[in-house]
């Protein structure tokens, strides 16, 4: 993204500084009262069991809390859920929010049994969402606002400005809907929740969420033992913005040295408008060379404008650049292709020991030690010796240095044949050493430069 643009600095003089500071604190105050994020709780740290009792949580009055819990979240380790049919729970915040956003998490393996009211404490208007079988209903108007995927984390977004009645929403990520009239509201004050059906999940409250891009491994299960590469790979891509990303690519790295596998590219006029979606990809495409274990890899990439001082810095007027890693959650494959090579491993000292060494019948403690120590850099030292070998051919290296090497008894016969034309003169041959010479003399000379204590 580009730069933001540098404000010019003014030097006040005192009174104007100490001015300036009592009325920016006077404003600060009424800027957080103004927008402010709503609730915010990841429930972590907080025992297994009621939430009620627990970081500001109070039960309904009707109905049971909320249990926190292990078994299912979409951020940390710990989530909410209904255990029961019916559950209620409310957390009133200390301030009195006029303008507001609140973001939160939810599971269901059904469309139905949900709704979430923001609430002015003194007051029965409110603002109110729920679940049903159609999708997640404004209850003002009725309207749907859009369609629940089941079984995965749904991400719902609510904002709202009292002062002008107004209110609109963002269902994971679609983007905002058009603002729309909400009850006569002064502010909000209180988030309260119920269900109507066990096993739903609700996580991550905070304020407006920004999704990270990354790259998420889908198919097959990641540490899956791979013995074909038939297999096909499924990726899912999530939140690309493609009015700043061109696209992105993925690969596969091995843990032994870091080599890379082919990369595969994907552009985004070949990808979902939204940002998010799905690729299948078959593994020979990527052209493991080795058995062992293989990490999923990915970065996202675009272009933009070099312009430095209102002036380009290079003829083509942009520049291309990169995201950092998007594999968020590693993700890897163990390849286990009958016919590739294995990972180099250095054998073991025991192992070694007794199929090399005779005169003692086991190693000393600290040979042993001193091995294992340093055989992770023996193998890595191992695994790069065998990759760059099928960078060469030996065949083709080994002609083309026999080829070289006939060259120079077809250059002695000439010189031979040049000192017969001068009457056995050897001067073909005095030029020859005298270039021998100067030779080693400009190596000789090269050598002292770089040794201080010679030169």
């Amino acid at each position: 993204m580009p730069n933001p643009i540098p404000q010019p600095t003014f030097l006040p003089s005192r009174w104007l500084s100490a001015g300036f500071l009592v009325l920016l604190g006077v404003l600060i105050p009424l800027f957080v009262f103004g927008a402010s994020d709503f609730v915010i709780d990841d429930f972590e740290g907080y025992n297994l069991g009621d939430l009620a009792g627990q970081g500001g949580w109070e039960a309904g009055a009707s109905f049971p809390s909320l249990q926190v819990n292990a078994d299912k979240f979409q951020h940390g380790l710990q989530s909410i859920k209904s255990s029961v049919s019916y559950t209620e729970i409310q957390k009133t915040t200390a301030e009195e929010i006029t303008n507001g956003t609140q973001s939160f998490w939810f599971w269901s393996e059904l469309k139905v049994g949900w709704k979430i009211r923001l609430l002015e404490e003194t007051s029965p208007d409110r603002i109110e969402i729920y679940s049903s079988i159609t999708g997640i209903r404004y209850a003002l108007t009725g309207e749907v606002i859009c369609d629940i995927p089941t079984s995965e984390w749904i991400n719902f977004q609510i904002e709202w400005d009292c002062p002008i009645n107004k209110v609109r929403f963002n269902c994971n990520f679609a983007g905002w809907t058009d603002w729309k009239n909400s009850r006569d509201l002064d502010y909000i004050s209180v988030f309260y929740i119920t269900t109507e059906k066990a096993n739903i999940y609700f996580d991550n409250l905070t304020g407006e969420y920004i999704p990270e891009m990354e790259i998420v491994g889908i198919s097959p299960e990641s540490g899956s033992e791979i013995t074909d590469f038939g297999t096909n790979l499924t990726i899912e891509y999530r939140y690309f913005d493609w009015e700043i990303y061109n696209g992105f690519i993925v690969n596969f790295i091995d843990k032994k040295i870091g080599s890379l596998a082919n990369s595969i590219l994907f552009e985004k006029d070949d990808l979902d408008p939204s940002g998010t979606g799905q690729k299948t990809i078959g593994l020979e495409n990527f052209g493991i060379d080795s058995n062992g274990r293989w990490d999923l890899t990915g970065l996202g990439f675009g272009t933009k404008l070099d312009i430095e001082g209102g002036m380009f810095l290079t003829t083509r007027g942009y520049i291309d650049f990169w995201t950092n890693e998007l594999v968020l959650d590693p993700y890897y494959l163990i390849i286990n292709v009958e016919g590739l090579p294995e990972f180099y491993a250095f054998t073991d000292a025991p192992t070694w020991y007794s199929a090399n060494v005779e005169r003692f019948d086991a190693p000393t403690a600290f040979f042993t030690s001193f091995v294992n120590l340093m055989t992770p850099t023996f193998e890595k030292l191992g695994e790069f010796g065998r990759k760059t070998l099928t960078l060469f051919d030996s065949n083709e290296s080994y002609d083309r240095g026999y080829a070289l090497g006939e060259i120079f008894p077809l250059i002695n016969a000439y010189i031979k044949k040049i000192d017969l034309f001068f009457g056995g003169f050897p001067l073909a041959s005095f030029f020859k050493y005298l270039i021998l010479l100067m030779f080693a003399g400009f190596i000789i000379r090269t050598i002292l430069k770089f040794i201080p204590m010679l030169g």
